[in-house]
């Protein structure tokens, strides 16, 4: 019976030709998560998109809190003045009897446009991260099945 070594086997599986694919295999880095990262940023274009989707929705939705702070902040000025001169405070007469303020008016046409663009830049955020979520499970498989 012949015995066969280690160097015999290493010899014999360089001398076969490999993949393109099989390869690429072989490069995978020996950190997991650099390695999924590596899988990821194959659509750097969308990553990015996604990364500074992300960074600009969490800006619109940290701004809303601010306009509605600086928003009753106008709107209790506009209260006290209204008690100085001798207009009962109650909801009917405070909004009947103030013409439409334009400031008020402006400040909560742009808290509801940053709440749609948030809400639309989050859709499209969720969109985009699906479909890298896919393609990134559609490679992986593909590279387990070429390893197999």
């Amino acid at each position: 019976m012949e015995e066969i070594t280690v160097t015999d086997v290493n010899a014999s599986s360089s001398s076969n030709r490999l993949s393109k694919q099989q390869e690429e295999i072989r490069k995978i880095p020996d950190s997991h998560l650099k390695w999924l990262a590596q899988n990821i940023f194959r659509s750097k274009g969308i990553t990015i998109v996604i990364i500074l989707g992300t960074l600009l929705s969490i800006s619109l939705n940290m701004a809303r809190p601010y306009l509605t702070g600086d928003l009753f902040d106008i709107l209790w000025e506009l209260y006290l003045a209204n008690l100085e001169e001798g207009i009962t405070p109650s909801f009917w007469i405070f909004f009947s009897s103030v013409p439409v303020n334009m400031l008020i008016l402006r400040y909560a046409l742009i808290i509801f446009g940053l709440g749609i663009a948030s809400f639309l830049l989050n859709i499209t955020i969720s969109i985009l991260n699906e479909y890298i979520a896919n393609k990134t499970e559609r490679d992986i498989r593909q590279e387990f099945y070429a390893s197999v």
